[in-house]
């Protein structure tokens, strides 16, 4: 049977400036390098050993994943990078300033009209299709080296949750914190 495992990256120099991160390229903090190695070093004296890692292929998610393999003695070169991992696409927000701001005015539900934005559906049917080319992998152990928004649809499509539930749930209950490794299935 399939162990499915799931890590968002470390803390990025996007969440500390408040910037919306998106499908940006913003680098780990060393608050965020240091998270990625104690997870690895916690895995590793849990006992989990992964036959496989797959990362998204934006900076803050593979730089994660190599702390892991680092930490667990697993290959670096070894690391699978797929584009069905990105973060959520903000739009013509991804990039710019005021991240927690926009909420002072907004609801979650607002940035499906963001121009040029992902929509939470559209999010979720891309995490579907990547759960499918995930588990048609050989490999019995997977873990998934990843972003806040894409992980938590991931999540939803694991528990066979509607993509509505990102609008209806409590925020809180439904929050990926930085560089903790889960199991999904």
């Amino acid at each position: 049977m399939k162990s499915l495992y799931f890590i968002r990256h470390g803390e990025s120099q996007a969440n500390v400036d408040d910037v919306w991160g998106g499908q940006i390229e913003t680098p780990l903090t060393q608050v965020g390098i240091a998270q990625a190695q104690h997870a690895g070093r916690k895995a590793k004296l849990e006992g989990l050993k992964f036959d496989i890692i797959i990362s998204s292929p934006l900076s803050r998610a593979t730089d994660t994943a190599k702390f892991v393999a680092q930490e667990i003695g697993y290959p670096k070169e070894s690391i699978v990078y797929n584009k069905l991992l990105l973060e959520r696409s903000f739009g013509i927000l991804d990039g710019t300033p005021n991240a927690k701001s926009f909420f002072d005015s907004h609801e979650y539900k607002d940035l499906d009209n963001v121009e040029e934005a992902e929509t939470v559906e559209e999010l979720q049917n891309r995490a579907e299709k990547s759960l499918h080319v995930i588990m048609k992998r050989p490999e019995d152990s997977i873990l998934v080296v990843g972003h806040g928004a894409f992980g938590r649809a991931l999540r939803r499509v694991v528990n066979k949750q509607p993509y509505t539930d990102e609008f209806t749930k409590d925020w809180s209950s439904s929050y990926i914190p930085n560089a903790e490794i889960f199991q999904l299935i």
